[in-house]
């Protein structure tokens, strides 16, 4: 759901798990990070969850984790962004290896763009990328 509210754009983050317990995710970009960061300190996840009752009554919160990504040195801010001037066609050049830099990252993976799954298999892809320019030589 995308949403003016501080918390953001909301999402059932479950693809490809099992079990009876689900994840939501929240996406609080921009101003909404602020807000949502205020609610936190002022009323914690509690806060939180009674600003979802519009989506129905909620489950008991088993756990949270908040990660604020302009916080953290290497993020700096979050994932990569496709405006609609950015041809979709152009994905696949993203991954494609410039002589001997190879490149990694979310926004290479065309399935999990945006997702940490995209970041990690991005990485694996391009370590092997780079052993076999090892066992071929060019490197």
């Amino acid at each position: 759901f995308g949403s003016d509210q501080p918390t953001g754009a909301i999402w059932d983050g479950n693809a490809q798990q099992n079990g009876p317990a689900g994840i939501l995710s929240f996406l609080a970009g921009g101003g909404a990070s602020r807000e949502v960061q205020a609610l936190l300190a002022e009323e914690g996840m509690d806060g939180v969850v009674r600003r979802l009752t519009w989506l129905g009554r909620p489950s008991r919160v088993l756990a949270s984790r908040t990660i604020v990504w302009e916080d953290d040195p290497w993020a700096r801010g979050g994932y990569a962004f496709f405006d609609p001037a950015f041809n979709p066609l152009w994905r696949d050049a993203l991954a494609h290896p410039h002589g001997r830099v190879v490149f990694a990252g979310e926004h290479t993976h065309l399935r999990w763009q945006g997702y940490m799954e995209g970041a990690c298999l991005s990485g694996l892809r391009a370590a092997n990328e780079i052993l076999a320019d090892i066992k071929s030589g060019i490197l």
